[in-house]
């Protein structure tokens, strides 16, 4: 048995944003650490080594290895193990070991990898994923509006909208009138067929689906240049100074913009989609198979939308949840950054994803509950 992981080979990626971006490659797992049960009170636990036949020669890879690993331990202040009495390659090991339990302290869902660059260097990688948990991050339009029509609620609705002039203008969220998104052919289509089918509908609910229609059409045109309004995002910090909180939702709607801001100031080139990728497949899977799966876009699972509940809702839900439930997988958020002198820009991970859509769940949440 050889527990020091093979090296892989990294095929890098281009025309992604930097610091917003990564590839991402299958893992290989450690194996489970093992120890000696009548000493277990006494000594740390320490993973179990074999040698193996195919031991990668030493100079090479500890070179390579601990170049990479000064570079990982400084962009995440992390503690280095002393393994100068250890034998190679299992002062490799403990090192790996000792980093990834810090990482995953630090940070969700991470995986610390021993790599091959396509310079044949071994170097060490991380790779993180966001887990979206079978949520549609939709963002209703027609409640801020109605918001914006409200005396009581007119402040906090402009807080609220110069958080939606962010997500659209800098983060990127599609918006369900714009020509070129997903939603607004999904709309267009369902439309279409219920007037192509209205008579087929009892006289109540149909004028009850075509008022939703024309609502989500108006409501949506009306909204779209003030989230398009360049001096709705400028006005976020003001509005932010001049709001004072009188009870709890007017406070929880101030948390908000400032989260909003905060996440605006220190990523202001990130986009909802940066680091958006399909599921791979194994090396196994049949080419074929491949280039005819169905994958779930990213653009189906967050956008701006007319409203969360009606007729129009649900049936824009079912029919994306459709697609979803058909696909061979779904686009997520996954980053792997590969620690080399070469790059720069390294602790960033998926910092941003983590706290943008935690930001649009409480969104949606003040948007429900006004």
């Amino acid at each position: 048995m050889e527990t020091l992981l093979q090296p892989r080979t990294i095929h890098y990626q281009t025309g992604q944003t930097s610091g917003c971006a990564g590839s991402h490659q299958r893992k290989k797992k450690l194996s489970s650490p093992g120890f000696n049960s009548h000493a277990v009170l006494k000594h740390q636990l320490l993973p179990l080594y074999e040698a193996g036949v195919n031991t990668p020669d030493r100079k090479t890879v500890e070179k390579d290895f601990f170049d990479s690993l000064a570079i990982l331990v400084n962009a995440y202040n992390l503690e280095n193990m002393d393994i100068t009495d250890k034998a190679y390659p299992y002062n490799i090991l403990l090192s790996v070991d000792h980093l990834q339990k810090q990482l995953r302290a630090k940070m969700a869902n991470v995986s610390l990898l021993i790599v091959k660059t396509e310079n044949q260097k071994i170097r060490l990688a991380l790779e993180q994923f966001y887990d979206l948990d079978n949520r549609l991050f939709y963002i209703p339009v027609i409640p801020l509006y109605r918001m914006l029509q409200d005396k009581k609620l007119k402040k906090c609705a402009d807080l609220l909208l110069s958080v939606f002039a962010y997500l659209f203008q800098v983060a990127h969220v599609p918006y369900y009138r714009d020509t070129d998104s997903y939603l607004y052919l999904e709309s267009e289509i369902i439309s279409e067929w219920f007037f192509e089918s209205e008579e087929d509908w009892e006289e109540k609910q149909r004028d009850s689906i075509r008022t939703e229609i024309k609502e989500a059409k108006r409501i949506g045109d009306l909204m779209y240049p003030e989230i398009q309004d360049p001096k709705n995002l400028e006005q976020l910090s003001s509005r932010i100074d001049k709001f004072s909180p009188k009870d709890a939702y007017q406070s929880r709607c101030l948390r908000l913009a400032k989260d909003a801001l905060d996440l605006y100031l220190q990523y202001p080139t990130c986009s909802v989609f940066g680091n958006f990728q399909a599921p791979e497949y194994d090396e196994e899977t049949d080419t074929d198979e491949e280039d005819d799966a169905i994958v779930g876009h990213c653009e189906q699972l967050v956008s701006f939308v007319a409203k969360k509940s009606g007729w129009l809702a649900e049936e824009t839900c079912n029919s994306v949840n459709e697609i979803l439930n058909e696909s061979s997988g779904t686009e997520a958020p996954v980053r792997t950054e590969i620690y080399e002198p070469e790059t720069q820009n390294y602790g960033t991970m998926l910092q941003f994803e983590y706290r943008l859509f935690p930001l649009i769940i409480n969104l949606c949440d003040l948007l429900d509950n006004p």
